[in-house]
Protein backbone atom coordinates (compact mmCIF):
# COMPACT_ATOMS: atom_id res chain seq x y z
CA UNK A 1 0.00 0.00 0.00
CA UNK A 2 1.50 3.34 -1.10
CA UNK A 3 1.79 6.70 1.64
CA UNK A 4 -1.06 8.36 -0.09
CA UNK A 5 -3.32 5.43 0.76
CA UNK A 6 -1.84 5.15 3.88
CA UNK A 7 -3.15 8.85 4.53
CA UNK A 8 -6.18 8.65 2.98
CA UNK A 9 -7.08 5.49 5.79
CA UNK A 10 -5.63 7.51 8.65
CA UNK A 11 -8.11 10.19 7.22
CA UNK A 12 -11.25 8.44 6.85
CA UNK A 13 -10.65 7.03 10.46
CA UNK A 14 -10.52 10.45 11.94
CA UNK A 15 -13.14 10.79 10.31
CA UNK A 16 -15.58 7.95 11.93
CA UNK A 17 -13.75 9.61 15.15
CA UNK A 18 -15.65 12.81 14.62
CA UNK A 19 -18.49 11.33 13.64
CA UNK A 20 -18.64 9.18 16.96
CA UNK A 21 -17.98 12.18 18.67
CA UNK A 22 -20.66 14.35 17.24
CA UNK A 23 -23.13 11.05 17.06
CA UNK A 24 -22.73 10.94 21.35
CA UNK A 25 -23.19 14.77 21.47
CA UNK A 26 -26.31 14.37 19.36
CA UNK A 27 -27.56 11.00 21.07
CA UNK A 28 -27.21 13.61 24.73
CA UNK A 29 -29.01 16.14 22.86
CA UNK A 30 -32.32 13.91 21.99
CA UNK A 31 -32.32 12.45 25.00
CA UNK A 32 -32.33 15.99 26.97
CA UNK A 33 -35.01 16.91 24.42
CA UNK A 34 -36.65 14.01 25.05
CA UNK A 35 -36.87 13.84 28.59
CA UNK A 36 -38.15 17.97 28.44
CA UNK A 37 -40.73 16.52 26.36
CA UNK A 38 -42.14 14.17 28.16
CA UNK A 39 -41.60 15.53 32.02
CA UNK A 40 -44.85 15.92 33.66
CA UNK A 41 -43.74 19.98 34.92
CA UNK A 42 -44.38 20.23 30.82
CA UNK A 43 -48.07 19.42 30.41
CA UNK A 44 -49.82 21.80 28.66
CA UNK A 45 -52.20 24.06 31.76
CA UNK A 46 -53.69 26.20 28.61
CA UNK A 47 -53.85 25.86 24.79
CA UNK A 48 -50.93 28.79 24.81
CA UNK A 49 -48.56 26.75 26.67
CA UNK A 50 -46.56 24.83 24.40
CA UNK A 51 -42.86 24.17 26.14
CA UNK A 52 -44.08 20.15 25.63
CA UNK A 53 -45.07 20.75 22.17
CA UNK A 54 -42.26 22.43 21.20
CA UNK A 55 -39.94 20.36 23.37
CA UNK A 56 -41.37 17.06 21.26
CA UNK A 57 -40.32 18.48 17.94
CA UNK A 58 -37.26 19.40 18.92
CA UNK A 59 -36.85 15.77 20.28
CA UNK A 60 -38.04 14.53 16.59
CA UNK A 61 -35.38 16.99 14.95
CA UNK A 62 -32.63 15.73 17.19
CA UNK A 63 -33.55 12.16 16.78
CA UNK A 64 -33.52 12.82 13.42
CA UNK A 65 -29.99 13.52 13.78
CA UNK A 66 -29.14 11.14 14.66
CA UNK A 67 -29.93 8.44 12.15
CA UNK A 68 -28.27 10.84 9.98
CA UNK A 69 -25.05 10.40 11.59
CA UNK A 70 -25.47 6.64 11.70
CA UNK A 71 -25.62 6.89 8.48
CA UNK A 72 -22.62 8.48 7.62
CA UNK A 73 -21.07 6.65 9.84
CA UNK A 74 -22.10 3.35 7.94
CA UNK A 75 -21.23 5.13 4.79
CA UNK A 76 -17.64 5.98 6.12
CA UNK A 77 -17.32 2.00 7.65
CA UNK A 78 -17.36 0.96 4.09
CA UNK A 79 -15.60 3.23 2.18
CA UNK A 80 -12.57 2.07 0.64
CA UNK A 81 -10.22 5.10 0.14
CA UNK A 82 -8.50 5.10 -3.72
CA UNK A 83 -5.52 6.50 -5.23
CA UNK A 84 -6.15 9.14 -7.50
CA UNK A 85 -2.54 10.06 -10.21
CA UNK A 86 -2.30 13.42 -11.77
CA UNK A 87 -3.69 11.34 -14.95
CA UNK A 88 -6.74 10.99 -13.48
CA UNK A 89 -9.90 12.96 -12.77
CA UNK A 90 -11.26 14.18 -9.74
CA UNK A 91 -14.00 12.34 -8.01
CA UNK A 92 -14.99 10.56 -4.36
CA UNK A 93 -12.34 10.18 -2.78
CA UNK A 94 -9.68 12.44 -4.11
CA UNK A 95 -7.75 14.89 -1.93
CA UNK A 96 -7.23 17.65 -3.66
CA UNK A 97 -4.66 20.69 -3.00
CA UNK A 98 -5.93 24.15 -4.25
CA UNK A 99 -3.73 27.44 -4.94
CA UNK A 100 -5.66 30.59 -4.86
CA UNK A 101 -4.48 34.06 -6.58
CA UNK A 102 -2.76 34.98 -3.43
CA UNK A 103 -1.10 31.87 -3.05
CA UNK A 104 -2.85 30.76 0.11
CA UNK A 105 -3.53 27.03 -0.08
CA UNK A 106 -6.50 24.74 0.93
CA UNK A 107 -6.82 21.12 0.78
CA UNK A 108 -10.24 19.38 0.39
CA UNK A 109 -10.97 15.75 0.68
CA UNK A 110 -14.10 14.96 -1.63
CA UNK A 111 -15.98 12.47 0.75
CA UNK A 112 -19.12 10.51 0.57
CA UNK A 113 -20.92 12.29 2.94
CA UNK A 114 -20.50 14.20 6.28
CA UNK A 115 -19.77 17.28 4.30
CA UNK A 116 -18.22 20.66 6.31
CA UNK A 117 -15.96 19.00 8.59
CA UNK A 118 -12.68 20.63 9.26
CA UNK A 119 -10.07 18.05 10.32
CA UNK A 120 -6.94 18.99 11.76
CA UNK A 121 -3.64 16.61 10.62
CA UNK A 122 -0.76 17.72 12.30
CA UNK A 123 -0.17 21.08 10.78
CA UNK A 124 -2.96 21.14 8.21
CA UNK A 125 -6.28 21.43 7.78
CA UNK A 126 -8.64 19.96 5.87
CA UNK A 127 -11.86 20.59 4.95
CA UNK A 128 -14.68 17.58 3.83
CA UNK A 129 -16.51 18.40 0.39
CA UNK A 130 -19.26 16.11 -0.81
CA UNK A 131 -20.33 15.96 -4.46
CA UNK A 132 -23.51 18.43 -3.71
CA UNK A 133 -21.04 21.29 -2.90
CA UNK A 134 -20.68 24.02 -5.07
CA UNK A 135 -16.64 23.66 -4.73
CA UNK A 136 -16.63 20.12 -5.43
CA UNK A 137 -18.92 20.34 -8.56
CA UNK A 138 -16.22 22.90 -9.79
CA UNK A 139 -13.68 20.20 -9.11
CA UNK A 140 -15.55 16.85 -10.39
CA UNK A 141 -13.87 15.82 -13.83
CA UNK A 142 -11.05 18.07 -13.37
CA UNK A 143 -7.07 17.33 -13.07
CA UNK A 144 -4.18 18.53 -11.56
CA UNK A 145 -2.87 21.42 -13.41
CA UNK A 146 -6.89 22.95 -13.98
CA UNK A 147 -8.52 25.83 -12.92
CA UNK A 148 -11.67 26.47 -11.83
CA UNK A 149 -13.07 29.63 -10.70
CA UNK A 150 -15.64 29.78 -7.96
CA UNK A 151 -18.02 32.71 -6.79
CA UNK A 152 -18.91 33.12 -2.93
CA UNK A 153 -21.22 36.08 -2.58
CA UNK A 154 -19.82 38.97 -4.40
CA UNK A 155 -16.53 37.28 -4.39
CA UNK A 156 -14.80 36.00 -7.12
CA UNK A 157 -11.95 33.26 -6.34
CA UNK A 158 -9.82 31.24 -9.01
CA UNK A 159 -8.16 28.65 -7.44
CA UNK A 160 -5.33 25.76 -9.20
CA UNK A 161 -5.17 22.72 -8.37
CA UNK A 162 -1.73 21.76 -7.62
CA UNK A 163 -2.33 18.32 -6.13
CA UNK A 164 -4.57 15.38 -6.79
CA UNK A 165 -3.92 12.12 -4.72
Amino acid sequence: MNKTNTDKTALIKHIISLLKSTHQQAVNAAMQAYNTATDDENVAENKYDTLGLEASYLAQGQAQRVAEIEAELEIYSKFKARTFTSRDTIGVGALVKLIDEEDKEKILFLGPSAGGLILSTGNQEISLVTPSAPLAQQLIGKRKGDEIKLNIGNKHRSYEITMLA
